[in-house]
């Protein structure tokens, strides 16, 4: 929808650092067909893993409950709705 950069703002204002992977475009769920071929999902997501290997994170943020799931899953973060990290700064 060419929101990313209004959305990466949005998140330059509510916290200290925003990581943004160089490899980061699409999780490969496509709705819920990534649960039914995770060999997609882990097509989608191999540089984005080795890209954020040994990073730590406070938060971890998506706006769609399927990406959600499957870049925790295969990531190792909890990711969580981006109107969470809205929420948390405005409390």
């Amino acid at each position: 929808m060419g929101l990313s950069e209004t959305a990466v703002g949005i998140a330059q204002q509510l916290a200290n650092v925003v990581v943004v992977p160089e490899s980061a475009t699409c999780c490969g769920a496509g709705g819920n067909r990534g649960m039914l071929y995770p060999e997609v999902v882990k097509s989608a997501l191999r540089d984005e893993v080795m890209e954020l290997k040994g990073l730590v994170f406070d938060g971890a943020f998506s706006f769609a409950s399927t990406c959600e799931a499957t870049l925790s899953d295969e990531l190792g973060v909890s990711f969580e709705p981006f109107i969470s990290l809205v929420e948390r700064a405005t409390r």
